[in-house]
């Protein structure tokens, strides 16, 4: 069964990312902590990650690089709910 790791600090994006996801049979893991999305990663291998890019204590895109480091051809899929147009063009 496909695995997605979620990473992100809003306890209610991730329950609403978790609840739509597993209705089409994926597993999700869901964290919100970037040291605990990168154990996971290493831990779980997923298939994909949605990162936010804004979470405590760092940055998304600096998180990026560090599953860039684990795994390069990981598919990462950025969510957000900040509307800065910088940070897209990032």
């Amino acid at each position: 069964m496909p695995n997605v790791v979620v990473i992100d600090d809003d306890r209610s994006v991730c329950e609403m990312i978790r609840r739509s996801l597993e209705k089409i049979d994926l597993v999700v893991s869901t964290v919100s902590r970037a040291d605990d999305g990168l154990n996971s990663i290493r831990k779980e291998s997923p298939d994909v990650v949605l990162l936010d890019i804004m979470l405590p204590g760092t940055s998304g895109l600096d998180v990026f690089q560090k599953i860039r480091d684990i795994d390069r051809k990981l598919p990462i899929i950025f969510i957000t709910a900040g509307s800065d147009s910088s940070t897209a063009i990032k």
